[in-house]
């Protein structure tokens, strides 16, 4: 049994980012249709193309493209016989066993960022097998005439798939959402294989879709579209995947850390937090005698307790008032005579002081510092 797993990169082609030169790997068609049990083959075309995301330059002096043949399903082709070989660069090449050699007309060519390399292999006659097929690039290069020469390897993977099957045009719309919103996925599929939706955590049947929305997504999400075929004891697989943005996702971590402030509402089942000594944070206290007309306001440094005692003694039987909290949210504590109030101040709270009736009060404000949060 032979299994085939062909992975497609969004809508382009997969590329290995390996090696002084990244190569990536297309079919015509694509993907390739294996041939049949006996007479005529399939023919495909292999496109290589290789470029340099590492700046400066390097030499090459050959590249070498190994392709297995033979009657077995991992076998991309029956033979190399009849292959048309070309190549951006205009070097020659020979066709030697499994492998089509390119080589510069002179000993070498110097390759940077702006010069890339474009590889084909026309009229590949397909093997008969399902099952997935392996071309090799090997690069012979140097950073420099003085240094020595080495030899980079990449494997690209193409499977060969029964007559009539394909996947493609996998997208989402729209691409980017808000918190909360829905996205349609849509793709082309042929008949006579299953279909399966993979994100997160979920996998869906989606055998019977060419269409699927997905509801309230809160995060960034990729999503893969496989497609799966069988002929005979033999399976053949495919997948797309595409990404969704999601603006001010959800986000799930193990472990964060902060190293400035954190704005906004934070709502937690639990917080662990360390008090942190900083100027500005030092105890202080207000202590009156005030009446309604005559109130006190400040904002809190930082987080810390506000401790009223009205002692209410002689002719001092009124109600000290505090207000602490936000403009719109204050919270209203009243502290009757003879009694005592101690209120938990969040940093940059506003506080009032003000009292009903005549009071003898003490109150004090005892700073606890900022709070690290970890």
């Amino acid at each position: 049994m032979a299994i085939v797993t062909q992975q497609r990169v969004g809508n382009g082609t997969a590329s290995d980012f390996t090696g002084e030169i990244d190569w990536s790997i297309d079919t015509v068609p694509d993907p390739v249709t294996v041939s049949p049990a006996s007479g005529s083959v399939e023919l495909a075309d292999i496109i290589l193309v290789g470029s340099r995301s590492i700046p400066g330059e390097i030499q090459v002096s050959q590249i070498d493209v190994d392709i297995d043949h033979g009657n077995e399903a991992w076998h991309l082709a029956l033979d190399l016989g009849g292959i048309q070989a070309s190549n951006n660069l205009g070097w020659t090449h020979t066709v030697s066993g499994n492998r089509i050699t390119f080589k510069p007309t002179s000993g070498h060519a110097v390759i940077d960022n702006e010069r890339g390399i474009t590889l084909q292999v026309n009229k590949l006659r397909i093997s008969r097998k399902v099952g997935t097929g392996a071309v090799i690039i090997g690069t012979k290069w140097r950073a420099n005439e003085s240094s020595g020469w080495r030899t980079d390897e990449a494997v690209k993977a193409v499977g060969k798939f029964p007559p009539g099957f394909y996947l493609d045009n996998f997208k989402a719309d729209p691409l980017i959402i808000e918190n909360g919103d829905s996205v349609t996925l849509t793709w082309d599929r042929s008949s006579g294989a299953t279909q399966t939706l993979l994100y997160e955590n979920a996998e869906i049947d989606v055998t019977d879709y060419t269409k699927f929305e997905v509801k309230n997504l809160s995060r960034n999400t990729m999503f893969y579209l496989r497609s799966r075929v069988q002929q005979g004891t033999d399976y053949a697989e495919r997948v797309l995947n595409t990404y969704v943005t999601v603006n001010q996702p959800d986000l799930e971590i193990r472990n964060l850390t902060v190293r400035g402030r954190v704005h906004g509402n934070l709502n937690a089942d639990k917080v662990t937090a360390a008090v942190v000594s900083e100027p500005g944070s030092l105890p202080w206290q207000r202590k009156n005698t005030i009446t309604a007309t005559a109130g006190y306001q400040t904002t809190a440094p930082t987080y810390g307790f506000l401790q009223c005692n009205n002692k209410g003694n002689g002719n001092y039987q009124g109600t000290v008032v505090l207000e602490v909290g936000t403009t719109g949210v204050m919270s209203r504590f009243e502290v009757e005579a003879r009694q005592c109030s101690t209120i938990l101040v969040k940093e940059g709270d506003t506080i009032k002081i003000t009292a009903v009736g005549s009071v003898n009060h003490e109150t004090s404000w005892y700073s606890i510092g900022r709070l690290a949060f970890g």
